[in-house]
């Protein structure tokens, strides 16, 4: 039985790690330089990438925004405007806060994993895969 090229072709170009744990992401570089358009699904994250390169990235409670997911030889490097709550009831809309988190990381195939650093210098880490189910836990 023979596989099809594209399959191996993917397979062969994700990066293994380097001795300093660092991933090529040259290998991974999509066609194009926006993230492919689609539903990304993951632990505690999905990613909704709409087809003009806007995207919108719902976690736990939280909800966040970028004009262009722009992607350059498989490295992100996104300006997120993040809304935290995001599906809790609110009366004043005009108390919700919003706060600027980046996002770094590496698209591999259909796999994004990336960093999400906060104002704090808090981080968090996302793994999310075009086509997968989201695992989210919406605010009451």
């Amino acid at each position: 039985m023979t596989r099809p090229l594209f399959l191996l072709t993917l397979l062969t170009a994700c990066p293994t790690p380097k001795s300093d744990d660092t991933a090529d992401t040259a290998a991974c570089a999509p066609s194009g330089d926006l993230v492919p358009a689609g539903v990304y699904g993951g632990t505690h994250y999905q990613l909704t990438v709409a087809a003009d390169g806007s995207a919108e990235l719902l976690g736990d409670c939280s909800r966040a925004t970028v004009a262009q997911a722009t992607v350059a030889s498989g490295a992100v490097h996104w300006d997120l405007t993040w809304q935290s709550g995001y599906g809790l009831p609110v009366q004043d809309t005009a108390s919700i806060e919003y706060i600027d988190v980046t996002l770094d990381g590496t698209l591999c195939g259909s796999a994004l994993d990336a960093t999400l650093t906060f104002p704090d210098a808090s981080t968090a880490d996302i793994h999310v895969v075009l086509g997968a189910d989201a695992d989210l836990y919406y605010c009451d």
